[in-house]
């Protein structure tokens, strides 16, 4: 079956519409090249931003659940965010199991709250925050 090829009132509106979704994206002056990269992990500017917490939160509980372990949320200590139809976080958390300091842990969270949904990919304990590989 061939398909027809598009009218010029169509290739016109196709034009308007992808030359509107650039112009937005290139008058903002608060994103940078590397925000311009669909799907690019950015790192996270604030880790006390309330979504970042609220994600690191949710591993902790998450694996607690899962594990059957008692740790306890101290703090985000950095990550990235990645937009896949959703966020993927990938956090630094730190985390006291009431026994010892507090430990460091790596977590990914996937989040698409417009479907009431999130995922604990991972939690494992990490030694060294310098080498972690987000």
């Amino acid at each position: 079956m061939a398909s027809k090829p598009l009218s010029p009132l169509q290739v016109f509106a196709l034009m308007l519409t992808f030359s509107t979704a650039f112009s937005k994206i290139i008058r903002n002056p608060n994103l940078d090249q590397k925000s311009l990269r669909v799907g690019g992990a950015r790192p996270i500017s604030d880790p006390r931003n309330p979504k970042v917490i609220k994600a690191a939160v949710f591993a902790v509980v998450e694996h607690n659940r899962l594990a059957k372990t008692n740790l306890i949320f101290q703090s985000v200590i950095n990550g990235t965010v990645q937009d896949v139809g959703g966020q993927l976080y990938r956090l630094v958390i730190s985390a006291f199991d009431g026994s010892d300091g507090p430990e460091n842990y790596l977590a990914r969270v996937y989040d698409k709250p417009w479907q009431h949904l999130k995922i604990l990919i991972s939690f494992e304990k990490i030694r060294k925050i310098s080498r972690v590989n987000f």
